[in-house]
């Protein structure tokens, strides 16, 4: 993510291809145009479009930066990135048990490929508008009741894309050739040349196990794959929230998606204060697999090994999140004595 600092600007500082697909809606004459931030990298921008009627959308357009240091792979990557969130948009939010996981709704987009570069745009509902105001910044030490909500979604989701596993336990793997093969943007082979830079250590060396234990899990689902506080709209009176940006969507345990939740929002993760005779963090991992449980509707026999191995799976990916972290910034505040210490514990066991 960019700058969130909001500005009005003219329709025709816009790019053209933007301009025409904005007034292709044939909506009331528009009344403003307001940029509320600038998408990571210099990628483009996301506007919010106010019209005479007072009905109100998203633009989120996507224009690659002339920028020469950057490598043909890495711009490959990240155009990627948004291919998939409009598949996801197009093909996938409209799944049995949508409801437990509301998402922006998607009006439609288009894709350019001009002279000057690709180019793609795409319409979304305001959020806002329809009472999802609520915003909450990395490092916002949300309450145990502020991150429920979230982890809800987060089931809901989990759910509705599990890996069906019959009553023998025989596991049917599903594909989806429009998303990642595995979410979240911090996989190994997506990021080796952060791997390179680590120093020498243990967790440099079983990097390579760390992320084999993660994908040959045997309860797969699709992965948000970017599910920290930023991402999530909190309901102005409703415990709920809706759900926004799906660059990094695909396979993998849900219980990956928990452990980037928390970095986000939950200050030192081992040393919370404690909540009804336990760690924040248990009792929000209770929640969740309560609220999975609920939502997969499972009896207790078929759920508790998908709960076994998610807790078992819930230190290797923290050790698998604070490799990526400490090479690309090895002095970030999600590398703390609690991470240090699961990181290390995880690797004598490997």
């Amino acid at each position: 993510m960019g700058d969130t600092t909001p500005e009005n600007i003219p329709l025709s500082t816009l790019p053209s291809e933007v301009q025409s697909f904005i007034l292709s809606s044939h909506i009331s004459k528009i009344q403003k145009i307001t940029k509320i931030q600038s998408l990571w990298a210099g990628y483009g921008s996301i506007l919010k479009i106010k019209h005479a009627d007072n009905r109100s959308f998203i633009i989120k357009y996507v224009l690659p930066p002339d920028d020469p240091t950057e490598t043909k792979e890495h711009r490959a990557w990240k155009l990627k990135t948004y291919k998939v969130e409009e598949a996801f948009y197009k093909n996938y939010q409209n799944v049995p048990g949508f409801d437990n996981w509301r998402t922006a709704k998607f009006y439609g987009s288009e894709s350019f490929d001009t002279e000057t570069g690709f180019k793609m745009v795409f319409r979304l509902e305001d959020l806002d508008d329809s009472g999802y105001p609520g915003r909450f910044g990395n490092q916002s030490d949300l309450s145990v009741e502020q991150v429920k909500p979230v982890l809800t979604w987060l089931a809901g989701f989990h759910a509705s894309f599990m890996d069906g596993i019959d009553e023998s336990e025989e596991r049917f793997t599903v594909k989806y050739p429009d998303l990642w093969d595995f979410g979240t943007y911090w996989n190994l082979q997506t990021r080796i040349d952060l791997w390179k830079k680590l120093p020498d250590s243990e967790l440099k060396q079983k990097s390579s196990k760390i992320d084999n234990i993660i994908k040959n899990s045997k309860f797969q689902t699709l992965l948000h794959g970017d599910a920290k506080t930023m991402n999530f709209c909190f309901h102005e009176t409703e415990n709920k929230v809706s759900a926004v940006d799906f660059q990094y969507v695909g396979k993998g345990p849900g219980i990956r998606d928990v452990w980037y939740l928390f970095s986000s929002c939950l200050e030192d993760t081992g040393k919370m204060d404690l909540y009804e005779g336990k760690t924040g963090e248990s009792v929000l991992l209770d929640f969740y697999f309560s609220e999975l449980k609920t939502r997969l509707n499972w009896s207790d026999s078929r759920f508790e090994p998908l709960e076994k191995e998610y807790r078992e799976l819930y230190p290797v990916c923290i050790a698998d999140f604070e490799r990526f972290v400490r090479g690309a910034w090895p002095d970030h505040y999600k590398l703390t004595d609690y991470t240090k210490q699961v990181t290390e514990n995880v690797c004598a066991k490997l």
